[in-house]
Formats: structure tokens, sequence, C-alpha cells
């Protein structure tokens, strides 16, 4: 039901989205012991196509591929000692389910990488570097069409603007060879804080901010809406407004298919001006003025509803269930990233697109 719905509700039809031989990276932190699992799970459980490079399955000529990349090296899944438990792989396990199952439900005959570098992005200094390094050497070896983003941080996070222009190579790689990327907007509204230094809590950024990669010129930024459709429908009926059931935005708001997510990062950005792109807007539409303005599209991301993930790992480490697997509802623009159809991407042409195939703020 779940790939029926989303297709339904985006009303975009699967083979449109499932273009067979383009290879979508997905970029996370640490990356999950147990996805190859996790997704033949979910697979099974949702009646989607075996990938070739998934647990139990055997490769066949037409398949699409499943891999995963680790850039930095694949560290032990737990730490010891002292530190910040942001190293812990099994805390970062369901955000990878999420991405990669969703991609799959999405873009079914997309090939999919999965990008597990080292360092969460909020963390320190290795974070952002760490996964922009990876992303530019897929862009200059040719190896993905698309990249999805599941991570994002204030502007002023940081500390300048020429610290942030110092980690750009990569879109720009992107953009001159045609490769889509996209990110997510964030899933604190304008309420941001600044990267954590180790050891220590991050502080709180006392006025409205967006969130980079998303107030990126040359990226999609994904926000989230609440979806209020008939979550009963199939891909082939029209959309149908439902604005009867939960959440009680969509009661709030009788008629409308798609309210914003409260929680939606999304503002203007401190640091980039206002790309041509957003000179002209469609009719309706908030003048943007003189800066870049975050989100340029957006999808479901709230938990009500919210769509299904499958990850063993995770519930292995909360409950101790060495051998459990536990589908969860996930939310935030982490997801509605994951599930935007990218045209073109932003090449070289400079045009605009939000993929719910590539990013989220996790």
């Amino acid at each position: 039901m779940l790939t029926s719905f989303i297709a339904h509700a985006r009303r975009r039809s699967l083979p449109s989205i499932a273009t067979t031989g383009v290879t979508i990276a997905i970029v996370d932190s640490w990356g999950s012991d147990t996805i190859r699992h996790d997704l033949h799970v979910y697979d099974q459980a949702f009646g989607l196509p075996a990938m070739c490079g998934e647990e139990g399955v055997t490769c066949q000529a037409g398949m699409p591929k499943f891999d995963v990349f680790h850039p930095n090296g694949s560290p032990a899944t737990t730490t010891s000692g002292n530190g910040t438990g942001l190293e812990n792989k099994t805390a970062w396990a369901l955000e990878v389910s999420l991405d990669v199952e969703l991609v799959h439900a999405v873009a079914p005959m997309a090939n999919i990488l999965l990008v597990a570098t080292t360092g969460s992005e909020t963390l320190g200094v290795q974070g952002f570097p760490n996964m922009m390094k990876a992303e530019k050497d897929l862009i200059d070896n040719h190896k993905v069409q698309v990249i999805s983003q599941s991570f994002a941080s204030a502007e002023e996070a940081f500390g300048s603007a020429q610290s942030l222009e110092n980690l750009r190579d990569a879109f720009k790689a992107a953009a001159a060879n045609g490769v889509t990327v996209l990110g997510s907007s964030g899933d604190g509204g304008t309420a941001n804080g600044t990267k954590q230094p180790v050891g220590q809590g991050g502080s709180l950024i006392p006025f409205p901010t967006v969130e980079w990669p998303a107030s990126d010129p040359l990226v999609t930024g994904v926000g989230g809406t609440y979806l209020c459709t008939d979550p009963t429908a199939v891909a082939t009926q029209p959309r149908t407004v439902d604005s009867a059931d939960p959440p009680s935005n969509c009661r709030g708001n009788p008629g409308i298919a798609e309210v914003g997510w409260i929680a939606s990062g999304g503002g203007f950005s401190h640091v980039f001006a206002k790309p041509s792109y957003q000179g002209t807007l469609p009719a309706g539409r908030t003048a943007i003025g003189s800066t870049r303005g975050v989100p340029d599209i957006a999808s479901e991301a709230s938990a009500a509803p919210g769509p299904s993930s499958t990850s063993r790992c995770r519930r292995a480490d909360r409950a101790g269930l060495s051998a459990a697997r536990v589908r969860a509802a996930r939310a935030g623009t982490t997801s509605a990233a994951p599930r935007s159809p990218a045209p073109n991407g932003r090449g070289s042409s400079g045009s605009r697109t939000r993929s719910t195939v590539v990013t989220g703020s996790g």
C-alpha cells in the first residue's frame, strides 16, 4: 500500500520515476550494519522489486543494484569510552533505512548507492568535509546522476560565509555535469543551532535561520507538508482530498490536499543572493526578496501520516533484541527529500527542481 499511496498522493506514476540505469546516491552518516537485510524485508512487505545487493537475492540481468560505499572506512558499530554517542551506528540505522527504502519505493528500478561517511554533519569539523569530498568523487568519476542529502545545518553554524563556500566544490561539479542534488530544509522551522564541538552541546542561534545545503542555489531544497489525501486510494485512482482523517492540520484546512508542515525548515538565506530562477514565480506565490528563498519544493514529512521503514539494527539498539525487526513511522524533511522525483536536476542550465528521491534533514 505504501508505494501506491505515495504514487497516488504525489500524482506521479511509478513508471515515470522508475528510471532504469539511473544511480541515486544517498549520503548518510556512518551507515547501517543491517541495511541489506532491512531492504529485503521492506521489499517483501510492500511488494517492491528485489535489488541486486540486498540480502538473500540472486542477482539477475536487468535488476536494479544496491551497494554501499565507505569513503572513509567502516568503523565498529558501537564505540567505547566517553564519546558523544553520535559515533554509534545503531543510532543512525533508522535514518539510513528510511532514506534507502523510500527511494526504492518511488524509483524501484533505479540503482541506489548508499554513501556512508564517518562523522555526523553536526559534530565537530569532520562531518561536512567528509560528505562533500565523497560527493565530489562520485560526480568527478561519473558514478551517479542524483544525490540525496539527508543532513543539514544552519548557515551560521559554519562560522563564516567563506567556510561554507569552501565546501561547495561538489555542488559546482554537479551543476557542470548535470547531476541533480537535493537537500532537506530541516525539521526545526527557523529555530536552528550551531554545530556541536566534541564533548560539548551546540547552542540555539537567537534569530531565524535556514539550513545548508538546502539554502545553496545549486541544490534543490526540499521542505515538508502534511498530506491530506485518501490513504486507501491506489495509484490508478484520482487524487482525492481527505479533510476528515488526522492530522488535525488537515481537518483545519478543508479541501486542501497538502498543508505546510509546522516543523519544516524555511526562510531566506543570509549567505546567498536570490538566484535568477527565483525571479519569476507562479501567480499567487509569495514574492522573494533579494536573498535565496528556501525551500524550492515540499513533500509529505509529518509523522501523521508517515511512511513506514524497516530497521532491525535500530530495534536491536533500543530493545536489545538482536534478531528483531521493526517497521516504524518516521517523518521529517529527511523523509520528504527522498520522495521528491527530480526531473533533470540542477545542471549547467541552473534550472531548479525538487526531488523526492534525494535528501532529508534527519
